[in-house]
């Protein structure tokens, strides 16, 4: 029982360094492609992740949700893409013509189509819409959050490791107890063991 609960303990430990090293990781990554690299869209292996920001592509896309984009070598009418506009800001709309090297795109709940623009401004293709998530996502972001969850987990690791280690000394209290109360015994036994010789001599020296 104590052996499994051991290993139970350790998982968890390793699963919340590992969760907070992914975390750490990606948002050093994420701001220094942004801030420094002074890239729109920051990809790993070709995939990247954005918020949605506005209600343009409802009710097909809706506002904060995570939108997973592949960056692929042709696109299609009717792909749903994140591009680069001429103001450098990202949007996610849908393609619905494609002249030469010309896109043309439409948000879903937009009237008017957008500005045609070359197909190097586009960024990659939606490939999935995780719905309502894109608010804890930028707060996982958030350089100041992620300092705090930091704190919070070596505070919580240093809490486990002298929960552990007054553990350890409690056990090891009870198990110098036990060898005390054992060694009590066998004295006892050897003062009852000599007086049983001592009387059994005496009763061969009568």
């Amino acid at each position: 029982m104590m052996k499994g609960l051991k290993i139970l303990k350790f998982s968890v430990r390793m699963l919340c360094f590992i969760l907070v090293s992914f975390l750490i990781g990606g948002s050093v990554f994420f701001v220094n492609a942004r801030l420094v690299l002074h890239k729109q869209l920051p990809m790993i292996g070709g995939y990247g992740q954005a918020v949605v920001m506005s209600g343009s592509m409802s009710p097909t896309i809706e506002v904060d949700d995570l939108l997973i984009i592949k960056k692929c070598y042709t696109y299609k009418k009717g792909d749903i893409i994140t591009f680069v506009d001429y103001a450098n800001d990202l949007v996610t709309h849908r393609i619905v013509d494609i002249n030469g090297k010309e896109v043309i795109t439409k948000g879903d709940a937009n009237n008017t189509t957008d500005k045609p623009f070359e197909q190097e401004r586009i960024q990659g293709k939606v490939i999935k819409t995780i719905p309502k998530v894109g608010k804890l996502i930028g707060l996982l972001q958030n350089p100041a959050v992620v300092v705090m969850i930091v704190v919070i987990f070596i505070l919580f690791m240093r809490e486990s490791h002298n929960k552990a280690i007054e553990e350890k000394d409690e056990r090891l209290g009870e198990l110098r107890v036990e060898i005390e109360k054992l060694k009590s015994e066998m004295e006892n036994e050897d003062i009852i063991q000599d007086e049983e010789n001592i009387i059994e001599n005496k009763k061969y020296e009568k």
